[in-house]
């Protein structure tokens, strides 16, 4: 699936139904190495809808050197969100995700229930 930014174009999966997770990767990965860390937790679990986010510039998402910082990145993702989730939601970040994580936090907590800093 692919959500616009402005001329940003950000790939994302969702897997599973019930309460969202927003999952965040490391710099310099995809969404396709969060997924095989996670999914085997899931397995038997059907309660969780995951929501793998390529980052802007990584994996299957495009963007320009514009947007080669974590404040416009922020935004994106906080686009995102708010344009895609109208309920609480789980958030996981690993590494550089984790301080994008951070970010989202600092300006939604009233929508998220719960993060995994990894």
């Amino acid at each position: 699936m692919i959500y616009q930014y402005h001329d940003i174009i950000l790939h994302y999966e969702i897997l599973g139904y019930g309460k969202p997770i927003v999952v965040l990767h490391g710099l310099g990965c995809d969404l396709e190495m969060m997924k095989s860390c996670l999914e085997p937790i899931f397995t038997n679990n059907v309660t969780y809808k995951r929501i793998y986010i390529d980052l802007p510039g990584m994996g299957k998402s495009k963007a320009s050197h514009e947007y080669a910082s974590s404040d416009k990145i922020l935004n994106v993702l906080m686009s995102f969100i708010n344009n895609t989730l109208d309920e609480p939601y789980l958030l996981i970040g690993e590494s550089y995700g984790g301080y994008l994580a951070r970010g989202i936090l600092s300006r939604n907590a009233e929508k998220i229930d719960g993060v995994m800093f990894l």
